[in-house]
């Protein structure tokens, strides 16, 4: 029998170039890794009616296999000026452990290092990442700590108290972003939105990017 260990295989979708368009970091020159799989939604259309994620408007597929020197080498060579790091999916934290995101830090010491996620994987997650949760209303928020918190609305939410109850036991201070839902109910946006600004930390966002008409 072979017992010789595997090389992990990260299955990435994409790798882009563009400006962060959302969030703390909206306008900074930044370099997407764009990691395939998600455990919200399969990505096929036959099955968005019954995923937990049914507004979804990412492509996810998976493109291209690397290990994680190659991925070290795929980030250097595209880089370029960019002063930030988007480690996005799909659900990154499929395939992404703590040791591999200190790794990271390690071979890019001077580049900030965000990881958006749905909130579902209770993840360590090393000092120094900046960690970006977007829970959905049929999901779960497993993760205890992050820095940012972006909830689509309507997306599904029924009120502001439904919002708000789902961070009921948080003792930290993140930055909430209301973002509206492409495509969605502006009126039930704004109706949700402005409930919870009125809240502490609370604040609206846009998706930038697709104003800028870059990717």
């Amino acid at each position: 029998m072979d017992t010789a260990k595997k090389t992990k295989l990260f299955k990435i979708s994409e790798v882009f170039n563009s400006y962060q368009g959302e969030g703390t970091f909206i306008g900074r020159k930044a370099l997407f890794i764009r990691f395939a799989g998600c455990n919200y939604w399969d990505g096929t259309e036959e099955n968005r009616a019954k995923s937990i994620c049914t507004f979804c408007d990412t492509d996810f597929t998976e493109n291209f296999k690397v290990d994680f020197k190659d991925l070290v080498d795929l980030i250097k060579y595209h880089i370029e000026e960019a002063t930030l790091i988007v480690l996005t999916g799909g659900e990154p934290l499929l395939q992404l452990t703590s040791d591999d995101l200190s790794v990271l830090m390690d071979a890019f010491p001077n580049i900030t290092i965000a990881l958006e996620t749905n909130g579902s994987i209770d993840t360590p997650i090393p000092v120094g990442i900046h960690l970006v949760v977007s829970p959905k209303v049929k999901g779960k928020l497993n993760l205890k700590w992050f820095h940012e918190c972006k909830v689509v609305l309507p997306g599904g939410w029924a009120d502001s108290k439904q919002v708000l109850d789902l961070f009921s036991n948080i003792s930290f201070n993140p930055n909430y972003i209301a973002m509206p839902e492409d495509g969605g109910d502006i009126k039930e946006f704004w109706k949700i939105a402005t409930e919870l600004t009125k809240k502490p930390g609370w604040r609206i966002g846009i998706q930038a990017h697709k104003y800028w008409n870059i990717k």
